[in-house]
């Protein structure tokens, strides 16, 4: 059963402290300068330091110190910890209190809690019995080598991610004597650099025909998808209050925009409805005519199952909701895409690749890149150009023409000019 909540973005418990970080610099040979960052007033972070002559050993074992002083202290306000000795706490014993602790603080982001997930599903089947205090480099090194034959660098690199300062915890708190992840014997792919493989114009229209006969509930979805080009999250969001139809001095109907508030974010078999993914998330999207005359239908149908004389009762509704009426959960979503878009012929491409596909036609038609990546909620322009940059066309001989311009056209050519300025410095 899936849990739905309604909750603004995560903040700090007050009763939590943030955790202290101490930093290792080294400031002449066998000198150590230990940066010392710690929770302050009004959630303000105050810094000291401190010196440490001797190895770099010796400068370790006192950063390590310091946290386990400033963890102890924490103890009464965080989750009951692992009691069992600990040489026999497991991997997943500890990455289960571990992210729950994390949560507790308010230290994981709505934006990352799917790459937590990630960690729960690739890595606890793989070593989740090993007890914790045995896993090696060469553990992790053959994890990740495992998890490439199913998984992209990319996702890797994120479980990486997750998993370092789980065991840098780990050995703070003691269960563990050594890091494996220390000393860099532990090297994550490199990020997956290629191309994006996208759904071409012809797909589309196959794929529109397709679902209209086999996949009838699924194919509005999909429509709205490839014309907005919206988050999954986004997309199961969607309330009609939401939606704005624009219509002429006549009443017809002519268009109309989505106005992008909310995101249903999963964790697990838990879904919350927040605010979108980045401040540019929040964004208003306008809708091509078919789209918004197939929404205007879905909408007056809602209006009658309800019977309701009261905008409110369908305002508050979701546009594409699941079968109980109820929002619809984003995995589930995506398996009823996925599955559609198999029977189609189309079994390499995922829901969201619809999204991939709305932007690459819109800048294989050099549409503007700032536009495009507004109407994608993209955090700023970069993300768009290292996302689409292989498929904004690409034309240097008419960059050429247009220099042309700045050339003088009297005169006699280039070579000349340049000649005549040579004599000019003789004289």
């Amino acid at each position: 059963m899936v849990s739905i909540q309604s909750t603004l973005p995560q903040q700090h418990h007050p009763d939590i402290a943030i955790p202290m970080r101490v930093t290792i610099l080294e400031t002449r040979p066998n000198t150590w300068r230990l940066r010392i960052e710690t929770p302050g007033e009004n959630g303000k972070r105050t810094f000291s330091y401190r010196t440490i002559k001797g190895t770099r050993e010796d400068a370790e074992y006192e950063r390590l110190t310091l946290l386990r002083e400033a963890r102890a202290k924490d103890r009464v306000t965080e989750p009951k910890r692992l009691v069992r000795g600990t040489s026999t706490v497991t991997v997943g014993e500890y990455l289960k209190r571990w992210i729950e602790m994390r949560r507790h603080r308010g230290e994981i982001a709505d934006t990352t809690a799917e790459w937590y997930g990630f960690v729960t599903n690739y890595v606890l089947p793989a070593i989740g019995d090993k007890p914790l205090r045995s896993i090696t480099a060469a553990d992790i090194q053959a994890l990740y080598d495992d998890l490439l034959t199913r998984l992209s660098p990319r996702t890797v690199r994120h479980i990486h991610a997750r998993l370092k300062p789980a065991f840098e915890d780990a050995l703070i708190e003691g269960l563990i004597s050594s890091n494996p992840f220390n000393g860099k014997r532990v090297r994550p792919p490199r990020a997956d650099e290629t191309k994006i493989e996208t759904l071409s114009q012809a797909d589309i229209g196959r794929l529109v025909m397709c679902v209209d006969q086999k996949h009838p509930t699924v194919a509005p979805i999909i429509r709205f998808a490839v014309a907005t080009g919206l988050r999954r999250g986004e997309i199961c969001a969607l309330r009609w209050e939401d939606i704005e139809f624009h219509r002429d001095a006549s009443n017809r109907l002519i268009g109309g925009v989505v106005h992008v508030r909310r995101n249903a974010v999963q964790t697990g078999n838990e879904v919350q409805v927040k605010r979108p993914k980045t401040k540019s998330s929040v964004r208003t999207v306008a809708l091509p005519p078919s789209v918004a005359h197939e929404l205007a239908d879905m909408r007056n149908k809602v209006v009658e199952k309800l019977n309701a004389d009261e905008p409110g009762k369908v305002e508050a509704c979701y546009v594409f909701p699941a079968s109980h009426g109820g929002i619809r959960v984003p995995s589930a979503l995506t398996h009823q895409v996925n599955r559609a878009m198999a029977d189609c012929g189309l079994e390499r491409f995922t829901l969201h690749d619809l999204r991939h596909a709305h932007a690459t036609f819109l800048l294989s038609r050099r549409m503007p890149v700032k536009a495009v990546s507004q109407r994608l909620g993209h955090a700023d322009i970069t993300v768009t150009l290292r996302t689409y940059a292989h498929v904004i066309p690409q034309d240097d001989a008419a960059l050429a023409a247009l220099t042309e311009d700045l050339l003088p056209r009297a005169g006699g050519s280039l070579l000349d000019m340049s000649d005549d300025e040579d004599d000019d410095e003789d004289l």
